[in-house]
Formats: structure tokens, C-alpha cells, sequence
């Protein structure tokens, strides 16, 4: 039951970030997640976002 509580609850942040960035113009949203959370891309593909690039970072 948590499991399935905590889906609706993304969903429902998601779709609420969406139309906030809608309602300000904006021509999408973008967002990051680290390449090694291979069980969340899903998710996100599921809500039609797309991969579209790597990103480099050097950490010291």
C-alpha cells in the first residue's frame, strides 16, 4: 500500500511542476537523475521525458 501511495504522490508532484511551468510560459521542464537510479528512468519515460544527454563533473 505505501508503495503504491508513494507512486500517486510522484505522479501528482510531476504533473503539478508541469503545469506550474505552463502557466509561466515555459516551453518544458528538464530534469536530472544519476545514471546508476536505472529503476527511476522508467518512471520519468513513462511521463514522456526523454534522455538527451550525459553530463560531466568533476568533484575535488
Amino acid at each position: 500500500m505505501f508503495l503504491y501511495l508513494l507512486n500517486e504522490v510522484e505522479h501528482i508532484l510531476m504533473a503539478y511542476a508541469e503545469q506550474l511551468a505552463k502557466e509561466h510560459n515555459c516551453i518544458g521542464t528538464w530534469l536530472v537523475s544519476g545514471m546508476n537510479r536505472k529503476e527511476a528512468h522508467p518512471f520519468y519515460e513513462k511521463l514522456g521525458y526523454e534522455v538527451n544527454r550525459y553530463r560531466f563533473v568533476k568533484h575535488f
